[in-house]
């Protein structure tokens, strides 16, 4: 029986490393997260979300953080007042009032929600952008840009190189662009990460995420390593690109190791 259950262990452990997936038995060793990891969370941004998720930390733990932490600018409970129009407190524990979002448009709605009622006068040109190509491996590479119009002029491969203008109710809207159709700077990025597909699931968890956006919003921050790790992730580099973001975001939210063990 001893020499089956091993077999067995032994089993799940290549499904698991065979399928790029983070290792249940890795994640174990962390609890919930220490009021500075939480906070330490925010300076790295939208790719210590399987973090906050991973860990079962409460959304109220990590709103009391927020709250108390002059670096952090948007609460958990701004998100959900803002988003979703509840209080955070009606939603706990599990943090669901039916309003999760289904693609970026929804999404993208969501997070300018969330930076016109903080006061930014550019909420519309700031957009939530994923790249699906590894969802069926189980990640989604997303990106926060901004992108002062409302409608572009873009490169399609699709049947043959053609230039094609997207706006705002376009699925390819919500695509990161580094140059329009005719070479010109387009997108700047903000935050990105990539993230397994449990990781932003539910209510709950994306509203961690747009949370962790907003705030790097508000930084004005910018990130130009992002391109780099798009071209590798569109050859099918993704797990590189997990495991290089992951060695770097696990030191800046407290831990010996990462969570990606692919």
């Amino acid at each position: 029986m001893r020499r089956i259950l091993v077999l067995i262990c032994c089993l799940i452990a290549c499904v698991l490393l065979l399928s790029g997936c983070p290792n249940p038995i890795s994640l174990a060793q962390f609890g919930l997260m220490t009021e500075g990891q939480i906070a330490s969370s925010f300076d790295a941004g939208m790719a210590a979300q399987p973090y906050l998720v991973y860990s079962g930390t409460s959304l109220e733990q990590i709103n009391n953080v927020c709250k108390v932490d002059p670096g952090i600018r948007i609460s958990l409970e701004d998100t959900y007042k803002s988003a979703y129009g509840k209080e955070l407190k009606d939603a706990l524990p599990s943090g669901d009032t039916g309003q999760s979002f289904k693609n970026m448009k929804e999404a993208t709605r969501y997070l300018q929600k969330i930076l016109k009622d903080y006061g930014r006068q550019d909420y519309e040109e700031y957009l939530l952008t994923s790249i699906d190509t590894a969802r069926d491996k189980g990640y989604v590479l997303f990106a926060v840009v901004k992108r002062p119009m409302r409608s572009v002029s873009v490169s399609v491969t699709s049947g043959g190189q053609s230039e094609r203008r997207v706006g705002v109710d376009d699925p390819e809207f919500y695509l990161p662009y580094r140059n329009d159709a005719k070479g010109n700077f387009l997108d700047t990025i903000v935050d990105w990460a990539g993230l397994p597909n449990d990781c932003y699931s539910t209510q709950q968890s994306q509203a961690i995420l747009m949370t962790l956006a907003a705030n790097q919003v508000l930084k004005d921050r910018t990130r130009q390593d992002y391109w780099l790790a798009q071209e590798q992730w569109l050859k099918g580099n993704f797990a590189r690109v997990i495991r290089e973001q992951d060695e770097e975001t696990c030191v800046i939210c407290g831990f010996e190791e990462g969570f990606f063990k692919g």
